[in-house]
């Protein structure tokens, strides 16, 4: 029991150093988001910089003349602020999971590891995956629609060496294994606290 409430204390600990550096980076991130959302607001054409596009395992750099300027602005601007959009939501389900798993760690510092709290916050992070995840997922099918229907990547990429363009977007599902497990979870503890409330019961 002792190893339990120190484990939990340290992992306490980590995460709320990891919940204010998450905050910090994201609001660096979205100021940086902000800002290169308001270049063409503040008189910058697309013509004046390079558009990137970045994938997740490839970067393009497009040549400034590669798009009409209108198009490209609005394609960059609409990308960008899908961009900080989607940093935003997770942003917040990522601190709002970190405090549910603190409030499961909370009970087991105290060397309750079957209190119905452990059950419930499992329950609730069940949920947030769930709802998370998919939310997430849909914004990451839409950034990838954006991206390649704004710049016309298709024409952009075909030339005499590549005859034919295809994309293939995948729905991440892994949140559901995820959800999965925190439910399961759910469930022990909540037997686990039955258990414990008919064993000091009898006690």
């Amino acid at each position: 029991m002792e190893k339990l409430t120190r484990t939990a204390k340290i992992l306490d600990t980590v995460l709320k150093i990891l919940f204010w550096i998450m905050i910090v980076a994201g609001i660096i991130a979205i100021i940086g988001g902000v800002l290169a959302f308001s270049l063409h607001a503040a008189g910058m054409e697309p013509s004046d910089y390079n558009l990137g596009i970045d994938f997740d395992f490839i970067s393009l750099e497009l040549a400034r003349d590669v798009l009409p300027t209108q198009q490209a602005a609005k394609a960059q601007n609409i990308v960008n602020l899908f961009g900080i959009a989607s940093l935003i939501a997770g942003l917040i389900l990522g601190g709002w999971c970190i405090q549910l798993i603190r409030s499961i760690l909370r009970p087991m510092k105290e060397a309750q590891p079957f209190h119905d709290a452990v059950s419930k916050g499992f329950k609730k992070l069940a949920w947030l995956e769930l709802i998370g995840g998919a939310i997430l997922s849909i914004l990451e099918v839409v950034m990838e629609h954006l991206i390649i229907y704004g710049f016309n990547l298709k024409e952009l990429l075909i030339n005499d060496k590549i005859t034919g363009v295809t994309f293939q977007m995948d729905l991440d599902v892994n949140f559901l294994v995820t959800a999965a497990a925190c439910f399961l979870l759910s469930y022990i503890f909540r037997y686990g606290a039955q258990l414990q409330r008919l064993s000091d019961e009898t006690l």
